[in-house]
């Protein structure tokens, strides 16, 4: 699936990765939500990629917290990684680290399934 070209989702048998291929900010909120909602399915790992991702807003990172718990209430994990250190700077700003899962790698991700 391609939203204007902002998001590619890849789904495997229990597995979504979603790459995020520009900055997110407040105009791509709705197509952002809209790809997390296409994402909900039970047991399944999702997999956020920001490696593309310069810059992220306060609003955004809210979508990937509603993400997160659209996620977990039904049953299945929400994580990103990817992140640069501006990006992560935000996330940290925010406090967002404690809320969501946020690893260096896609291999760190996968792993902490």
């Amino acid at each position: 699936m391609k939203c204007q070209n902002l998001f590619e989702a890849q789904k495997g048998k229990d597995i979504i990765i979603i790459r995020v291929n520009r900055d997110l900010d407040s105009y791509n909120i709705p197509m952002l939500k809209k790809v997390l909602e296409t994402a909900k399915c039970k047991n399944c790992k999702i997999l956020i990629d920001l490696t593309k991702v310069n810059f992220i807003n306060a609003r955004a990172i809210g979508a990937l917290v509603h993400g997160s718990k659209i996620a977990s209430q039904n049953q299945s994990s929400l994580k990103i990684f990817g992140v640069s250190n501006r990006v992560q700077r935000t996330f940290d700003l925010i406090g967002a680290q404690e809320i969501l899962e946020i690893h260096k790698t896609r291999e760190e991700a996968l792993a902490s399934f």
